[in-house]
């Protein structure tokens, strides 16, 4: 959800930075700690993205693991100042762990393991939105970089260097890009690339058989599969005519297709540790910038039969996104609160039992990535 620079604009974006200009406390926040434990299973770290809100710049990190506080702030408690920047999501890989900075036009490169920036950040890299980190580099996704005079490019990062030494043009607005068998995927417009890492070039650039739909996320499923999640936009920002394709690496056009009616404009998806359901989010109304917010929920289609539920496997109000914890099928969500104050997370199993709801992280939660 962002403004393009080059003019075009994205109304989801448009709306909710309205909102949020409009309606945002001046606290100058990034979270505080809750002082409340982990009552479920998460033997490993689960590190949290707070987007923030673009008036005040107030993204931050967080993690948290089994019967331990819920560790807010990672950033500026390593590095001793705030980061200032909304964060559209992050990427692990190499030692690093990559933040991307969607109004501040940079990438934050830290260490993995203390969170402290490994260099400056790097800057001139408009909207970055995602990232993958293949070898010692970080292939990141973004929209008219200002060092540019055009639109749609996946950025080359050299993590040795710390520097930008490449650029892949697309066609579209980029956004998420993911490793599946040694080859890069990235969504752009209404196509999913297949790019060669090896050579930066790319492979092939399968089409949506609806050119006025805008491709989002991808996953691979346990038959090879890859899924991508499609959306339209209508007058008042919100998804219609949404649904999944599924592509066969190799081939030259997607094969099955699942019209779902019930997804969220931005075509969240995640799978289940065994690769054969994929989960998806919907909002009956724009989610961010009013309180309360609008009744969520996710939903799970069955890829081995292509079968949706019809009814929400777990609900709540004011999901913005969410993950599957791929050790334990777990589902971690959050309540965004407007993106005005503290986010509340809320913990389902792979039945959609509520596990837990009172875990605070900061604001605007969206991304939870475990380690």
């Amino acid at each position: 959800m962002r403004k393009n620079k080059s003019g075009w604009i994205f109304f989801p974006f448009l709306l909710l930075a309205t909102c949020w200009l409009t309606a945002c406390s001046n606290k100058d926040d990034e979270g505080s700690d809750s002082g409340t434990t982990l009552k479920v299973e998460c033997s490993h770290t689960c590190f949290i993205v707070n987007m923030g809100n673009y008036s005040e710049s107030n993204g931050s990190i967080a993690t948290m693991r089994q019967g331990e506080s819920i560790s807010q702030n990672r950033f500026s408690q390593a590095n001793g100042y705030k980061l200032r920047s909304i964060i559209e999501s992050a990427a692990f890989g190499d030692g690093y762990v990559l933040l991307m900075c969607g109004n501040e036009d940079k990438v934050a490169i830290l260490d993995a393991n203390t969170y402290k920036e490994a260099c400056t950040a790097i800057t001139g890299i408009g909207l970055p939105r995602y990232a993958a980190i293949i070898g010692h580099y970080a292939y990141v996704t973004c929209v008219n970089p200002t060092w540019t005079d055009t639109i749609g490019h996946i950025v080359k990062i050299d993590l040795d260097s710390k520097k930008v030494v490449n650029s892949i043009k697309v066609k579209g607005n980029p956004e998420e890009i993911r490793v599946i068998d040694g080859q890069l995927y990235a969504t752009s417009g209404y196509r999913l690339y297949q790019i060669d890492p090896t050579t930066d070039s790319i492979v092939r650039a399968i089409c949506l058989s609806d050119p006025s739909a805008t491709a989002r996320y991808l996953r691979a499923d346990a038959s090879g599969h890859i899924w991508v999640s499609y959306t339209h936009y209508d007058a008042q920002g919100y998804g219609t005519n949404c649904g999944i394709a599924a592509y066969t690496p190799g081939g030259q056009s997607f094969g099955q297709t699942l019209p779902l009616t019930k997804m969220s404009g931005d075509g969240i998806i995640d799978l289940s540790p065994d690769g054969n359901t994929l989960y998806y989010l919907y909002a009956s109304e724009v989610v961010g910038g009013r309180s309360p917010e609008p009744e969520t929920g996710i939903y799970r289609v069955d890829l081995t039969s292509l079968s949706a539920d019809s009814s929400a496997l777990c609900t709540g109000h004011g999901f913005y996104g969410f993950n599957v914890d791929p050790s334990t099928g777990n589902i971690y969500t959050a309540n965004v609160n407007g993106f005005v104050t503290n986010s509340m997370i809320s913990i389902f199993d792979s039945k959609g039992k509520l596990l837990q709801n009172d875990l605070m992280a900061g604001v605007g939660t969206c991304r939870f990535y475990f380690r």
